[in-house]
């Protein structure tokens, strides 16, 4: 009887008991196990013949590529490549995106379709993982996806159906009057810090335009700055400096620094050691300045987290707010623009008077009496 497929292409089996929707089963050539034994493998079912041989061929058409890769063959061969191109960290939350994919590792990437990976993010979803680590998980999927697509071990981006919990919008917290007076009273103690911060809080500059600024900067007369980053309603904008953090810019002005904030650099050795001022950047002031005064003071969060150097805007807005600062000269100082309402955006003008006067009204904090 001549054989129906040459050796080591595999075979078909039909299974006629009749409960099957996809009696045709479709096995590999036999394969040594790891125990010594051969053994087939199911490659998969077909409903039809014809689809049967379909799959069959296509094996044998891909077979020693990756036709047969699991998930985990895929993404080791991915990541050696991927990881060399990224940063550290972006590697680092990759790699925990991936180890949240455990369950699907051995599974064969060409059998994988979105309700796998949906169960895997209903799974964190129930467990109360962060959206962020959830957005992780969906990214890694889709790239791994996309890594398949391209040796066409499956048609489509499987993973890009995924869907993610609705995001949870948290109400921005500011420092309380309790925490901003505890960083007064350190600012007046000397804490160079401190003395940052309260600047911060009180004239309402993002931390990168407050970094920027440098003593050309500043005009002695209106006791003003003029800058601004971001947007155009942000660049240029003039901003005073309120009557009790005066001296501590006052201090600044006075370093003679390349720009106002400036940290001391120790360069060479021996007889040519000396101290440099360098400019400080948003990411050094985060790490080395802001977060380690605030731990030292004690000051966080209700929720224990730690605050980050945007908070300062707020507070500004805020005390803008409580004191009776007109909002659209607010909005002037924080660099936004005007809301859409005709009046203010075409006909409402702000000068520079206006905006000196709002500032001296702006008083330093009060703790709240309980």
């Amino acid at each position: 009887m001549k054989k129906r497929f040459p050796n080591g292409y595999g075979s078909i089996r039909e299974y006629k008991d009749g409960n099957r929707a996809n009696p045709f089963i479709v096995f590999t050539p036999l394969k040594r196990c790891s125990d010594g034994k051969r053994r087939r493998e199911i490659i998969g079912s077909a409903k039809t013949e014809d689809e049967a041989l379909q799959m069959l061929a296509d094996y044998n058409k891909f077979k020693g590529s990756k036709l047969n890769f699991t998930l985990e063959d895929l993404y080791t061969e991915w990541s050696k490549k991927a990881y060399q191109s990224i940063s550290k960290s972006t590697a680092d939350c990759y790699r925990a995106a991936w180890k949240h994919l455990d369950e699907l590792h051995n599974m064969k990437i060409r059998t994988l379709r979105s309700g796998h990976f949906q169960e895997v993010i209903d799974r964190m979803t129930d467990e109360g993982k962060s959206l962020s680590t959830m957005r992780n998980v969906k990214l890694v999927s889709s790239m791994l996806e996309k890594h398949a697509m391209q040796y066409d071990i499956i048609e489509k981006n499987y993973a890009d159906f995924i869907q993610l919990p609705a995001e949870e919008k948290k109400e921005k917290e500011i420092f309380t009057a309790k925490q901003l007076e505890t960083l007064e009273i350190a600012a007046e103690c000397g804490n160079k810090v401190a003395k940052l911060i309260v600047i911060l809080c009180y004239t309402g500059w993002r931390v990168s335009e407050f970094l920027s600024l440098t003593a050309q900067d500043y005009n002695a007369e209106t006791k003003a700055f003029t800058g601004g980053l971001k947007t155009e309603s942000g660049k240029n904008r003039v901003v005073p400096v309120p009557e009790h953090v005066q001296p501590y810019v006052d201090e600044l002005l006075g370093r003679n620094g390349p720009k106002l904030v400036c940290r001391e650099n120790v360069v060479g050795k021996g007889k040519n050691r000396r101290i440099e001022l360098v400019p400080v950047t948003s990411d050094y002031f985060r790490k080395f300045m802001f977060s380690p005064c605030l731990d030292a003071l004690g000051i966080k969060q209700t929720t224990g987290e730690a605050f980050t150097p945007h908070v300062t805007r707020h507070t500004f807005a805020t005390i803008c707010r409580k004191q009776g600062v007109d909002p659209l000269v607010t909005k002037k100082l924080l660099g936004h623009s005007p809301a859409a309402d005709v009046t203010e955006k075409v006909y409402t003008h702000i000068d520079d008077e206006m905006i000196l006067f709002a500032v001296s009204q702006i008083k330093k904090a009060k703790a709240e009496k309980k």
